[in-house]
């Protein structure tokens, strides 16, 4: 009995020694063909990569809240939220810009001065600069220091031409800079508009947009009135932040041609302005922004040369349809402004106003414009 105690002893002892042996790496020798194991990454490091992705969730979600609150006219809920964006790593500009929007309209200036500054010196995308600019320029009005008020809105509008900040500039007794050149991006034809998506997601820096992520493009339903699909209407996504671009199709081929910006943007309808001439094409929409800080919905077309004309497509004139102030989110009766819109055969297109309040008419609406 004892010797089979023993037998049994020296056995456990002999298979604790092979699985020790099991658990280690043997060296393999560098001359050696035989495969090195791959090395399995640390908990730490899978617990540090799953708390980033956590953590730009996170400021996403912050990013979407915050600017549901504007929307809704509730500056200081929205400022807590944005103070929450802007604590991602690496910091994201556009959440210091929305701070600075929220907190200029809650009356935090020194909050809002702040932001806009920190923002400032974390990005040169023209498009941001522009918008942290103007939230400056609000915030120096506001202190009676117009000089740098109208400096703030010049440098804004050197960078991305904005109604908004041109009517602001103007009435401190300053003149608006030429436009600057608007580059297309992905200027060239594509087959599908999955082509052109995946264009589109690799120049997100390009299109003003962050580049963490995957970025995300889609072609949005639209509602149409001509033969065909003359326009493809997409929308390219990163984080929390969107674009929308209009394609032309000439000859099966799609052409990048224009940005709609300016606020969320939802797509409605592709008209035909002339009824016998195919070659003009315009695409109704509906633009919803907090840039006067109160919420606003522009219904708007945009009016695009596209077919057989000479020279590539072009979409050279945005119209109103319609201004109106939201309350509870529908428009108010009484700030609502409506036009009416002509196109001739001469490629003179028309606006009047047809009823609302006057300070509703976005800069430079009425009156002749041409589209050829």
């Amino acid at each position: 009995m004892h010797a089979r105690l023993l037998l049994a002893a020296r056995l456990l002892l002999a298979l604790s020694s092979a699985c020790g042996e099991a658990d280690r790496v043997t060296p393999v020798p560098a001359h050696s063909s035989a495969p090195v194991p791959a090395a399995r990454p640390s908990a730490t490091v899978d617990q540090t990569v799953r708390a980033s992705a956590t953590r730009a969730r996170s400021v996403a979600r912050a990013l979407v809240h915050g600017r549901k609150l504007s929307t809704e006219g509730r500056w200081l809920e929205a400022v807590k939220a944005f103070e929450e964006a802007v604590t991602g790593e690496p910091p994201n500009p556009y959440a210091f810009a929305e701070l600075g929007w929220a907190a200029l309209h809650a009356g935090e200036l020194d909050r809002s001065l702040a932001a806009s500054e920190r923002g400032l010196t974390l990005t040169q995308e023209p498009k941001v600069r522009a918008m942290l600019l103007y939230n400056r320029g609000r915030v120096q009005e506001q202190r009676g220091k117009k000089d740098e008020a109208r400096q703030s809105y010049e440098e804004s509008l050197k960078l991305r031409p904005n109604d908004e900040v041109k009517k602001r500039l103007e009435e401190l007794g300053g003149k608006a800079p030429p436009a600057p050149e608007r580059r297309v991006a992905c200027d060239k034809a594509f087959g599908t508009v999955r082509e052109a998506c995946a264009c589109f997601v690799g120049a997100r820096k390009e299109l003003g947009l962050p580049e963490e992520g995957a970025g995300s493009c889609a072609s949005l339903p639209v509602d149409s009135q001509v033969t065909g699909r003359p326009l493809e209407v997409i929308r390219i996504a990163s984080g929390a932040e969107a674009v929308v671009w209009l394609l032309a199709d000439v000859k099966g081929r799609l052409r990048p041609v224009v940005e709609i910006a300016g606020g969320d943007i939802a797509a409605r309808k592709l008209l035909a302005p002339l009824e016998d001439d195919s070659t003009v094409v315009s695409l109704l929409f509906e633009r919803t922004s907090t840039d006067t800080g109160k919420t606003v919905r522009t219904t708007a077309e945009v009016l695009c040369l596209v077919g057989d004309r000479k020279g590539a497509p072009v979409c050279p004139l945005e119209v109103p349809h319609a201004v109106a102030e939201l309350k509870d989110g529908v428009p108010a009766p009484d700030r609502t402004v409506t036009f009416a819109r002509s196109v001739k055969a001469s490629g003179k297109v028309e606006v009047k106003k047809q009823g609302g309040p006057k300070d509703l008419i976005p800069s430079g609406s009425l009156g002749s414009h041409a589209l050829w």
